[in-house]
């Protein structure tokens, strides 16, 4: 058992809660799955922007109508606390408008369960929220058992037209700054929580610009909660030549314009999949790279396909396809543990004459074809810092076109700097000067005196030194070394997911939110709460944060109840409110009983009656048995919440049912 401290008071879990994660009581009755209708044309679908007042004051501003803002508002708007949120796109889940791109969701939408229960059903309806009865649920939407994405977008519009008519959303809304009230606010959170004791606290200035008129209006906010999930694609710049790819958000839906073509992609997440499945069809073949170079552990193979890891998030089989045609040799490529994105050099190459344009000289412009994947090599430490290399293949004394290449390499004719040339086993460096690294005893004499101790020798290059003006000679010299590199391809595709906006959060805070080292998720306490900047909270996917790659808060089946457990928390903690709870269970702990009349005989549903008129307890209802049905009651309340809660079934690890001591 593990104990949890909520306001003063003391709760057992009676439930495994991990210590690295969350502890959120949730109450013993969970809420029901959303059902209602649709809108019954497009016009009446369009999302009403409510009118912008300045000065107006509100307890909780929620940024972004994603549907970690939508479930937050409708959980806030049933407790009848005042709040808004701003939305910068003209409607709700915007989001779902472009994204994934082939348009199929990979949240499950299981229509049929053989059960009526709502709570249990729940657990396997992955993409509906709580609390909103008006509006038909997933399941009643589609029969597709991965829905459409088109779907999605069209049920949220639907499930945030209540909140939007009450005037609690603004479309067209973008947030620009965000300033505390107090300038001398404390910054500790035990002064925080007692700034606040009495209702919201001072609280924020929020301000706010109308995308219809420019327009820029103030709003006071008690609290506020960042729900903008991860919006914009990671393009890292630990990738050398990450600015030649093509980002996942341009991929066409269909994969036709790419008839013929040889593909790469960065990334073999379910985005890095879903686009090769596009594009199996139409393509000579595609090649799946990882995004981090990582050993070969059974541990990162295990968390790299959901059937392994249990993880939501990883690899699903609907989009593995491409392990298939790999595996079955398809001349298709799967992600291997030695060759990554942030271990390859990326350069445009095959440059050919462009007859539609020219220089200023009159001349044709040389255009780039295609594009060249180095591995990187050795990474040199030298006065302007440490320098990427690239392997470029092996030189043999015996080869004179190579030895000429390299020749001109070593005197400068190729690129201005050094030659980096490596014994073949000891795979060591050696400057032009006859400088060496003094972990490697070979190759000490430049390539200029002649200093080549072996035939074979592996050469190795300053990646930035690889210019457009010497590409395709070195990628020639590659390919005549024998070495499979460069591997040449017509598109690189980067899928290599996405990451926070912090430009946008340094504008908006001044400080912005730490974030964790992935640059995804913010550094949050066990309430939802930002570390640095007390006040503001997190709903929807970013509070994936506190179980990635344990559970399921980074999507609509798991955050859901992530906000429901933030709009408890917010009543508690400002409001006073009492934790919800189904029912308090009364005199367990008088039980005397001993031998086998203990609580594992005890069956769920069980009274007072019938456990005494079991055989094992020689029949009858004994006047002092009735102190056994407080036993029964709290059996079947926990079997009870074990067999049908969906909280807990989908948020593992993270969300517990708590029985107070």
């Amino acid at each position: 058992m593990q104990p949890c401290s909520i306001r003063g008071r003391t709760w057992i879990t009676h439930m495994l809660v991990c210590s690295n994660m969350f502890s959120a009581a949730m109450a013993v009755k969970s809420t029901t799955s959303a059902t209602g209708e649709t809108c019954q044309d497009e016009s009446s679908c369009t999302a009403r922007k409510s009118s912008v007042h300045a000065g107006q004051k509100v307890d909780v501003c929620i940024i972004g109508a994603g549907p970690g803002g939508l479930q937050l508002g409708q959980f806030l708007s049933h407790a009848k606390i005042n709040y808004r949120i701003f939305e910068r796109a003209p409607t709700a889940g915007e989001f779902y408008a472009k994204y994934p791109r082939n348009r199929k969701l990979i949240s499950l939408n299981k229509r049929f369960t053989g059960r009526t229960d709502k709570e249990f059903n729940l657990r396997h309806d992955w993409n509906s929220l709580l609390q909103n009865e008006e509006v038909r649920s997933m399941p009643q939407r589609t029969s597709e058992r991965w829905p459409s994405a088109d779907v999605l977008w069209q049920y949220l519009k639907d499930f945030a037209r209540a909140q939007t008519d009450s005037g609690n959303i603004q479309f067209n809304s973008t947030v620009v700054k965000v300033e505390r009230v107090s300038s001398t606010m404390r910054e500790d959170h035990l002064s925080q929580e007692r700034s606040m004791s009495n209702g919201w606290g001072s609280g924020f200035h929020v301000s706010v610009k109308d995308g219809d008129t420019n327009d820029t209006s103030a709003t006071h906010c008690g609290i506020i909660v960042l729900a903008t999930g991860l919006g914009v694609p990671n393009s890292p710049t630990s990738v050398d030549g990450i600015e030649h790819t093509m980002g996942y958000e341009h991929l066409p839906r269909t994969g036709e314009s790419f008839e013929g073509k040889t593909v790469a992609i960065l990334g073999a997440g379910n985005a890095a999949f879903e686009a090769a499945d596009v594009l199996a069809p139409h393509v000579n073949y595609v090649h799946v790279n990882k995004g981090h170079k990582v050993p070969p552990t059974h541990q990162e193979i295990a968390q790299f396909v959901s059937w392994e890891s249990r993880y939501v998030g990883g690899l699903r089989a609907m989009n593995a396809q491409l392990l298939d045609s790999y595996l079955l040799k398809s001349l298709d490529g799967a992600p291997t543990f030695d060759m990554a994105a942030d271990s390859m050099i990326i350069r445009p190459c095959g440059y050919r004459s462009d007859q539609t344009s020219s220089s200023s000289d009159g001349n044709a412009t040389k255009v780039a074809t295609k594009l060249c994947i180095w591995g990187q090599g050795e990474r040199i430490h030298t006065d302007e810092g440490e320098r990427k290399t690239a392997y470029i293949g092996d030189y043999s004394r015996s080869d004179q076109k190579s030895g000429a290449f390299v020749r001109k390499i070593a005197s400068h004719r190729v690129y201005a700097d050094t030659a980096a040339v490596g014994e073949s086993n000891a795979r060591m460096l050696v400057a032009r000067s006859g400088e060496y690294r003094q972990d490697a005893p070979l190759g000490q004499l430049s390539l200029t005196s002649g200093g080549i101790h072996h035939d074979i020798e592996a050469v190795e290059i300053y990646a930035d030194a690889i210019t457009p003006q010497n590409v395709d000679r070195i990628m020639a010299f590659s390919r005549r070394s024998g070495t499979p590199h460069p591997m040449i391809y017509d598109t690189v595709i980067n899928c290599l997911g996405w990451v926070q906006n912090q430009t946008a959060l340094i504008e908006m805070f001044g400080q912005p939110p730490l974030l964790q080292p992935n640059g995804r998720f913010p550094v949050m306490t066990h309430e939802l709460e930002s570390t640095n900047i007390p006040g503001l909270y997190f709903a929807g996917a970013i509070t994936h944060g506190k179980d990635f790659k344990r559970s399921a808060g980074g999507f609509i089946h798991g955050f859901r109840y992530n906000a429901r457990f933030l709009a408890r928390l917010l009543q508690v903690k400002h409001l006073g409110t009492a934790w919800p709870g189904a029912r308090v269970i009364r005199h367990v702990i008088d039980w005397s009983g001993s031998g086998d009349r203990k609580v594992g005989l005890a069956r769920a549903g069980c009274n007072a009656a019938e456990f005494a008129s079991m055989p094992q307890h020689g029949g009858g209802c004994e006047e002092n048995n009735t102190r056994l049905a407080p036993f029964a009651e709290l059996l079947n309340t926990i079997f009870t919440r074990i067999n049908t809660a969906s909280g807990p079934y989908q948020m593992v690890c993270a969300i517990a049912t708590l029985i107070p001591a």
